[in-house]
Protein backbone atom coordinates (compact mmCIF):
# COMPACT_ATOMS: atom_id res chain seq x y z
CA UNK A 1 0.00 0.00 0.00
CA UNK A 2 2.87 2.38 0.30
CA UNK A 3 4.25 1.83 -2.71
CA UNK A 4 0.50 3.00 -4.21
CA UNK A 5 0.43 5.91 -1.55
CA UNK A 6 4.18 6.99 -1.85
CA UNK A 7 3.87 9.09 -5.24
CA UNK A 8 0.96 11.26 -4.60
CA UNK A 9 2.66 13.59 -2.75
CA UNK A 10 5.41 13.93 -5.36
CA UNK A 11 2.49 14.03 -8.07
CA UNK A 12 0.73 17.34 -6.24
CA UNK A 13 4.04 18.73 -6.34
CA UNK A 14 5.63 18.36 -10.50
CA UNK A 15 4.89 21.16 -12.91
CA UNK A 16 2.43 19.70 -14.74
CA UNK A 17 -1.35 20.81 -15.68
CA UNK A 18 -3.56 20.23 -13.22
CA UNK A 19 -6.27 18.32 -14.89
CA UNK A 20 -3.10 15.68 -15.52
CA UNK A 21 -1.89 15.61 -11.84
CA UNK A 22 -5.32 15.25 -11.00
CA UNK A 23 -6.24 12.07 -13.80
CA UNK A 24 -2.49 10.53 -11.97
CA UNK A 25 -3.62 10.99 -8.28
CA UNK A 26 -6.74 9.26 -9.24
CA UNK A 27 -5.02 6.27 -10.79
CA UNK A 28 -2.48 5.72 -7.57
CA UNK A 29 -5.82 5.90 -5.46
CA UNK A 30 -7.71 3.40 -8.00
CA UNK A 31 -4.66 1.46 -7.12
CA UNK A 32 -5.11 1.38 -3.35
CA UNK A 33 -8.29 0.54 -3.78
CA UNK A 34 -7.86 -2.45 -5.89
CA UNK A 35 -5.22 -3.62 -3.01
CA UNK A 36 -8.16 -3.22 -0.40
CA UNK A 37 -10.16 -5.37 -2.27
CA UNK A 38 -7.67 -8.01 -2.73
CA UNK A 39 -7.19 -7.53 1.23
CA UNK A 40 -11.13 -7.95 1.62
CA UNK A 41 -11.27 -11.09 -0.79
CA UNK A 42 -8.37 -12.48 1.36
CA UNK A 43 -10.62 -11.80 4.65
CA UNK A 44 -13.70 -13.49 2.83
CA UNK A 45 -11.42 -16.87 1.66
CA UNK A 46 -10.86 -17.27 5.27
CA UNK A 47 -14.76 -16.35 6.33
CA UNK A 48 -15.38 -19.08 3.78
CA UNK A 49 -13.18 -21.68 4.91
CA UNK A 50 -13.51 -21.30 8.95
CA UNK A 51 -17.38 -19.49 8.38
CA UNK A 52 -20.90 -20.64 7.17
CA UNK A 53 -19.32 -21.58 3.05
CA UNK A 54 -21.70 -18.37 1.87
CA UNK A 55 -19.41 -17.02 -1.03
CA UNK A 56 -21.42 -14.54 -2.33
CA UNK A 57 -18.83 -11.56 -0.80
CA UNK A 58 -16.11 -13.54 -2.17
CA UNK A 59 -17.22 -13.46 -5.49
CA UNK A 60 -18.47 -9.88 -5.56
CA UNK A 61 -14.68 -8.41 -3.95
CA UNK A 62 -12.78 -10.60 -6.49
CA UNK A 63 -15.33 -9.39 -9.65
CA UNK A 64 -14.77 -5.66 -8.36
CA UNK A 65 -10.83 -6.64 -7.79
CA UNK A 66 -10.50 -7.57 -11.19
CA UNK A 67 -12.17 -5.44 -13.14
CA UNK A 68 -10.63 -1.86 -11.48
CA UNK A 69 -7.09 -3.65 -11.86
CA UNK A 70 -7.92 -4.19 -15.58
CA UNK A 71 -9.08 -0.48 -15.62
CA UNK A 72 -6.22 1.03 -13.95
CA UNK A 73 -3.96 -0.98 -15.78
CA UNK A 74 -5.60 0.57 -18.99
CA UNK A 75 -6.27 4.06 -17.94
CA UNK A 76 -2.33 5.48 -18.89
CA UNK A 77 -2.85 4.60 -22.68
CA UNK A 78 -5.65 6.73 -23.09
CA UNK A 79 -3.55 9.93 -22.61
CA UNK A 80 -2.09 9.02 -25.82
CA UNK A 81 -4.21 7.72 -27.99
Amino acid sequence: MIVAVLPIHVLLGLNIHKTKRIALTGIFLLGLFTTICSIMRCIQINRIQYGDGNSTQLVLWGTVDFNVGVGVTFLPLEQFF
